[in-house]
C-alpha cells in the first residue's frame, strides 16, 4: 500500500512538472509574439544592409549603382595601390552611410524619407538654382528623398574619405578644385576619427590666418591682405562646412577590402540592438507574470515568500534570455526572408513567421536537451516536438489576429500568442490521447509477449557478457596487483619507502581510488595536518 501511495505521489509530481513545463510555453510564446513589432523593424534595417553589400532590392525590383560586390570586384593598379583602394573606400563609405542611415530611420519608425546615394536617384532641381541626382552628380554624393522619390531639400552632402591623418584629409579639402562645393554650400562628411582632428587643424589655420592679415595690413601690405582673406574664407567655410561621417577611415577600407566580414559585423550590430529591445520588454512581461502568479501561490499557502523571489527572478532571466534571441535572431531572419528573390518569402517576412522561427529553434531546443540528458524518452521527445511545432505556428496564427483586435503592438501579439499556443496545444494532446487509447487495447497483449520474448533473450545475453566483464575484470587487476606485490616486496627488502608507497598506490588506482599521498615526505605533511582526513 505504502508502494502505491508512493507511485501516486510521484505520478502527481510529475503531472504538475509537466502542467508548468506547458504554461511556460505558452507564456514563451506569448513574449515571442510580443517581439513581433521588434522584429519586423531591425529586420527591415537589416535588409538594408544587405541591399547594400549585394546591389539588389528584390523586394522593389531595384539595382543599386554601386554595392559592397560590385566595389570588391573592381580591380586595382599594383602602382597605385594605396590610391585606387581609397578612392574605392570612398565609394563603399558612400554606399554603406547610405545604408546605414536608412536602416536607423526604420529602426526609428520613420517611413516618410530614404537615405540613398545621389546616382540611385532620378535628377531633380536641389531647391538652389541647381540639380541633385542623376549619374556622376558634380556636388553631392547622398541624399534623403520622400516615399515618391522626391529630393528633400537640405540633405545633400558630399563625402570625403581623403588623406592618411586628420591634418592630411584638412589639407586636402582646402585645395581649390574643392572650391565647387564652398560655392554651393555643401556640407562634406570626413571620416568620423578625421573629424575633430580636422576641425582643430582648420581652426587652429584661420586663427594664424587672421594674426597674417592684421600683420599685413599694419604694415600697409594691401595686396597681401586680400590674399589672405580669400584663403581665410576658404578655411573658416571648410571648417563651417565639415561633418562628422558615420564610419572611420578605416571601416571604410575594410568595407572595400573585406566586405563578408564587415557585412556580419553590421548586420550582428543591427540584431544584437533588436535582441537587446526586446529583452527588455521581454523581461517586464516575463517578470510582471511571474510575480503574478507567485504572488498567488504565497497568499493561497502554496509556496515560501523565498522561493516565489527564486522563481520570480528565474523566470525573469528567462524571459529576458528568450526575448533577446527573438529579437537577435528574428530579426536576421526577417532581413533575410525580406530580400530574398522568392517573393513567397518576402511576403512571409511581413507575418510573424520569423519570431517564430526564433522562437521555435528555442523552444525545441528545450526538447532535444531534456532527451539527450536521459529525462524524457524518444516518444516523449517527438510528441514535446510535434506540440511546441503546431503550438508556434498556431501562435503567429493568433498573434495577428490578436494584433488586429487590440492595436497595441506588444499586447495584442501577446495575448493573440499565448492563445493560440494554448489552443493548439491543447487540441494536439487531445489527438496524440486518443490515438494511443485507440491503439492500446489492441496492441498491449501482443507487446506484453513480445517484451516477455525479448526480455528472455536479453537475459540470456546479459549473462553472457557479465561472465566475460568477469573474466577480463579479474585477468586485468590479477595482472596488476601481482605487480604491485613484487614491487612493494622488493622495495621493502632495500628499504625504498618512496617505491614501496608507489606500488602500493597502483592498487589504489586500479580500483578506482586516488591516493592521498605519493611519497614519505607527502605521508609526514599529512600527519602532521591537525586536520581530519578519510582513508
Amino acid at each position: 500500500m505504502a508502494d502505491l501511495d508512493l507511485v501516486k505521489k510521484a505520478t502527481s509530481e510529475e503531472a504538475e512538472k509537466s502542467d508548468d513545463a506547458k504554461q511556460k510555453s505558452i507564456i514563451n510564446a506569448g513574449l515571442a509574439m510580443a517581439q513581433g513589432e521588434v522584429v519586423q523593424r531591425y529586420g527591415a534595417a537589416v535588409k538594408t544592409h544587405l541591399v547594400a553589400h549585394g546591389g539588389m532590392d528584390n523586394e522593389t525590383g531595384e539595382e543599386l549603382s554601386k554595392s559592397l560586390m560590385k566595389l570588391y570586384g573592381y580591380k586595382i593598379s599594383p602602382r597605385n595601390r594605396n590610391a585606387n583602394t581609397n578612392q574605392q573606400a570612398g565609394f563603399a563609405a558612400e554606399v554603406m552611410t547610405a545604408a546605414k542611415e536608412d536602416a536607423e530611420k526604420i529602426i526609428a519608425g520613420k517611413k516618410n524619407a530614404k537615405v540613398v546615394r545621389t546616382d540611385d536617384m532620378k535628377k531633380q532641381s536641389d531647391g538652389k538654382g541647381g540639380t541633385v541626382g542623376g549619374k556622376n552628380d558634380q556636388l553631392y554624393d547622398i541624399a534623403e528623398v520622400d516615399k515618391n522619390g522626391n529630393y528633400i531639400e537640405g540633405t545633400g552632402r558630399q563625402l570625403k574619405y581623403v588623406g592618411g591623418t586628420p591634418e592630411d584629409c584638412a589639407k586636402e579639402l582646402l585645395n581649390k578644385k574643392w572650391d565647387k562645393y564652398r560655392d554651393a554650400d555643401v556640407p562634406i562628411e570626413v571620416p568620423s576619427d578625421f573629424y575633430d582632428g580636422a576641425k582643430k587643424k582648420l581652426e587652429g589655420d584661420a586663427k594664424d590666418i587672421k594674426k597674417q592679415i592684421a600683420d599685413a595690413e599694419t604694415k600697409g601690405k594691401t595686396k597681401l591682405a586680400e590674399d589672405k582673406k580669400k584663403e581665410l574664407e576658404r578655411v573658416e567655410k571648410t571648417s563651417k562646412n565639415l561633418r562628422k561621417g558615420q564610419y572611420t577611415k578605416a571601416q571604410a577600407i575594410e568595407m572595400r577590402t573585406n566586405p563578408y566580414w564587415h557585412m556580419a559585423k553590421q548586420i550582428g550590430g543591427v540584431a544584437h540592438r533588436g535582441g537587446v529591445e526586446a529583452a527588455k520588454s521581454g523581461a517586464i512581461i516575463g517578470g510582471g507574470i511571474s510575480f503574478i502568479r507567485n504572488s498567488v501561490s504565497v497568499i493561497q499557502g502554496d509556496m515560501k515568500a523565498e522561493d516565489a523571489v527564486i522563481e520570480v527572478a528565474t523566470d525573469t532571466a528567462g524571459a529576458t534570455a528568450l526575448s533577446y534571441a527573438t529579437g537577435f535572431a528574428g530579426g536576421a531572419i526577417k532581413g533575410a526572408m525580406q530580400n530574398a528573390p522568392s517573393k513567397y518569402a518576402r511576403a512571409l517576412s511581413k507575418t510573424n513567421l520569423p519570431a517564430t522561427v526564433a522562437t521555435m529553434v528555442w523552444e525545441t531546443g528545450k526538447t532535444l536537451k531534456q532527451y539527450a540528458e536521459g529525462e524524457i524518452d524518444g516518444t516523449d521527445c517527438l510528441i514535446e516536438l510535434g506540440e511546441k511545432g503546431t503550438g508556434m505556428l498556431s501562435s503567429a496564427m493568433f498573434a495577428t489576429v490578436g494584433q488586429a483586435l487590440i492595436p497595441i503592438p506588444i499586447v495584442g501579439g501577446m495575448i493573440g500568442g499565448m492563445v493560440g499556443y494554448a489552443m493548439s496545444s491543447a487540441y494536439y494532446n487531445d489527438l496524440v490521447n486518443a490515438l494511443k487509447g485507440a491503439k492500446l487495447a489492441h496492441e498491449e497483449r501482443l507487446l506484453v509477449e513480445e517484451e516477455c520474448r525479448q526480455a528472455v533473450i536479453a537475459i540470456r545475453e546479459y549473462q553472457l557478457e557479465i561472465e566475460l566483464v568477469i573474466n577480463n575484470y579479474l585477468r586485468e587487476h590479477r595482472q596488476v596487483f601481482s605487480e604491485a606485490l613484487a614491487d612493494m616486496e622488493a622495495a621493502f627488502i632495500t628499504d625504498d619507502v618512496d617505491g614501496f608507497i608507489k606500488s602500493s598506490n597502483r592498487i589504489t588506482e586500479q580500483l578506482g581510488g586516488t591516493p592521498l599521498f605519493t611519497t614519505k615526505k607527502d605521508f609526514d605533511v599529512l600527519m602532521s595536518n591537525p586536520g581530519i582526513f578519510r582513508l
